[in-house]
């Protein structure tokens, strides 16, 4: 047994991989080498603008293990993943959407990204 930080990194990680919630996502970067992990996706229709009053409009993200890419999305602290394409699948409904912004967790080795031009297939 690890520490308690080894802990809460494993059983987050073991969240967003579970079978429960995960759904395949399949990435595709400018390189056009499609890569497939389990994450999770999001996709609902209300959302806060900047001054934290509801918005009501599409909005989509992911969630996944970092070390599950298998290549290096880092430059420095941010993540270069911008522009990439992602399909999933959820409730039976497909979508393709370019991601636009990544925030990483360093501490749980999860990354989370904004996914813009959402659109259905």
């Amino acid at each position: 047994m690890g520490t308690i930080l080894d802990i809460a990194i494993e059983e987050a990680q073991s969240y967003i991989n579970g079978d429960e919630w995960s759904v395949p996502l399949l990435f595709t970067p400018s390189t056009g080498e499609q890569i497939s992990v389990n994450g999770w996706a999001f996709v609902h229709s209300q959302n806060f603008d900047s001054d934290f009053r509801p918005a009501v409009g599409e909005n989509s993200h992911i969630s996944f293990v970092e070390k599950d890419l298998g290549v290096n999305v880092r430059t420095g602290v941010k993540v270069a993943m911008q522009g990439w394409i992602v399909e999933f699948t959820l409730n039976t409904v497909a979508y393709k959407c370019v991601i636009g912004s990544c925030e990483p967790d360093t501490t749980l080795g999860i990354i989370k990204c904004q996914l813009s031009n959402y659109a259905n297939n």
